[in-house]
Parts: C-alpha cells; sequence; structure tokens
C-alpha cells in the first residue's frame, strides 16, 4: 500500500476577524489478489473564531475505487471522526463521505466542544447508505 499525503495548514486573519482553514488531500494505491486499487482522501474545513467561541464547518471524503475499495487507514481510529461510533473501524469498501458542524467555546476554565456530524456512503449506488 503506497500513500501519498499533502497538508498544507493555513491561518488567515480578513476583516479584523480570525478566519482558519485546512486543506487535506492523500492518495492511495493498493495491490490485494493480483488486483490494483486507487482511492483518494479529501477533507476541507473552514471557520471563525471570536473571542470565547471558535465556529467550523468541514467535509471529508475517503473515496472508493468503482465501490470495490474504500480509503485504506490502517492506523486511525475512524469511529472518532465520522460519526462517534464504532460502525466505522474500517473504511467501507463504497467509501465515505462526511461533513460536520462544530461549537467549540470555553466555560468555568475548561473548553467545550459541540459536534454535529453526518455522514453516508460516497457510492450510495454501491449499497451504502
Amino acid at each position: 500500500m503506497l500513500t501519498i499525503h499533502f497538508r498544507p495548514m493555513v491561518r488567515a486573519i480578513l476583516v479584523k476577524k480570525n478566519w482558519f482553514y485546512s486543506v487535506e488531500v492523500a492518495q492511495q494505491t493498493s495491490e490485494s489478489g493480483g488486483q490494483e486499487y486507487d482511492a483518494t482522501y479529501l477533507s476541507l474545513a473552514a471557520g471563525m473564531k471570536f473571542d470565547t467561541l471558535a465556529v467550523k464547518l468541514g467535509y471529508e471524503s475517503l473515496d472508493s475505487d468503482d465501490g470495490q475499495y474504500g480509503f485504506a487507514t490502517p492506523l486511525a481510529t475512524l469511529h472518532k471522526f465520522n460519526g462517534c461510533s464504532d460502525q466505522f473501524l474500517n473504511t467501507p469498501k463504497q467509501g465515505l463521505d462526511g461533513i460536520h458542524v462544530s461549537l467549540t467555546g470555553k466555560l468555568f476554565g475548561g473548553t467545550w466542544v459541540l459536534n454535529y456530524p453526518q455522514f453516508r456512503g460516497e457510492r450510495i449506488n454501491a449499497g451504502c447508505r
């Protein structure tokens, strides 16, 4: 398995507000049983930070190769990011698309996070909903 990953991290201050965004792209090639598979990973996120509150919107896609192979992350904990459930210990072979909205703030010396994720199969016609 070969994975090439690109992750520039950028912060920008626009119109006296602290805007932030990130972009990650990875391409993966894998061989199994004489068959070669290719899959792509894409993550986009943008948000704005206020005094004690941050708002973020994100999109993540773990691609599939025509529903035959899902982007593999053997060292990752997928359930932490994709729905907070143990449903995704491996990326489904149909792939996985997700969006999330999060609010983060500070209260009584601590930090709180409110996260709303929504995900679905990247290739619906391949049988994942």
